[in-house]
């Protein structure tokens, strides 16, 4: 079945994958090999270039061998055969052709490759507006636009094409959906069972939105490792005090915090915990 076919007759609810997604996992079941097999070793092939990136971006082996050993990485996307690595990469190499390279163009177009596999990218989008804010770079943040949209309409395209109301939902739908105070991960709210879902929400929004308008007012520096750094935290305090939050969820942060800060005891912390949200 092709996508324009799968995708146009869908008739299925809560359908949780992004276009971009669909389009790799068909191309897997091309292969004619059981799907579960192709799928984790595409993850652990992504998980080795990832780390090689890292180490030729870093040039550190110390942090090269920490990320490696992340554990909750290979669990997740080796053993459990989820594809959370595939959007952390690529928000990974999008902030370093940004950061680092000053490819304004190529970073858009990594960051809507991203989007279109998962939605979770989406939160990270004051980390590249910090960038061209910082820099009062307004022509750059008019390109980074522009080519972010563009890159995102035609890799989604053929879904909008096939089915327009079934592409607007899966974009809108993690929105959409009736409060809960979590979706199995252990945040904040897990410790108040009790409490409305919808003041959770609302105050969650103002603890995250407080927190991390502190973190950036403090950023001064405009490099890769401040970015990795409020990307971690965007990531970590968006994790720990809203909604709906699934365990995976702070995928990012686990791999950035070894990044950014590799023996810190905090980092290790961050470490362990996520293993066990996992478990």
């Amino acid at each position: 079945m092709g996508f324009s076919n799968f995708w146009q007759n869908y008739n299925g609810k809560n359908l949780d994958y992004l276009p971009g997604s669909i389009y790799i996992g068909m191309i897997m079941e091309s292969f004619g090999m059981p799907y579960e097999t192709v799928l984790k070793s595409f993850n652990f092939l992504v998980a080795l270039v990832f780390v090689a990136v890292i180490h030729r971006v870093h040039k550190n082996w110390q942090i090269t061998l920490a990320v490696y050993l992340v554990p909750a990485e290979w669990f997740i996307s080796t053993y459990w055969g989820q594809t959370d690595t595939w959007w952390v990469f690529l928000i990974y190499l999008s902030l370093v052709a940004l950061f680092q390279k000053n490819k304004i163009v190529i970073s858009a177009m990594i960051l809507a490759i991203a989007i279109s596999l998962k939605l979770q990218p989406v939160i990270f989008l004051p980390v590249f507006g910090w960038y061209f804010w910082k820099k009062r770079n307004w022509q750059g943040l008019k390109n980074f636009i522009i080519f972010l949209g563009l890159t995102w309409f035609v890799i989604n395209l053929p879904a909008l094409h096939a089915n327009l109301e079934l592409t607007i939902n899966v974009y809108t739908q993690s929105f959409l959906r009736p409060d809960v105070l979590s979706s199995g991960a252990y945040g904040l709210w897990t410790w108040f069972s009790g409490i409305d879902p919808k003041f959770a929400s609302s105050l969650g929004t103002i603890l995250f939105v407080g927190i991390m308008s502190w973190l950036f007012s403090k950023a001064k520096v405009v490099n890769l490792r401040s970015a990795l750094y409020l990307a971690m935290m965007l990531n970590l305090t968006y994790f720990l005090f809203m909604t709906k939050m699934h365990s995976r969820y702070a995928h990012l942060a686990a791999i950035f915090s070894v990044i950014v800060a590799t023996t810190n005891l905090g980092s290790i912390g961050l470490n362990i915990a996520y293993l066990v949200n996992q478990i």
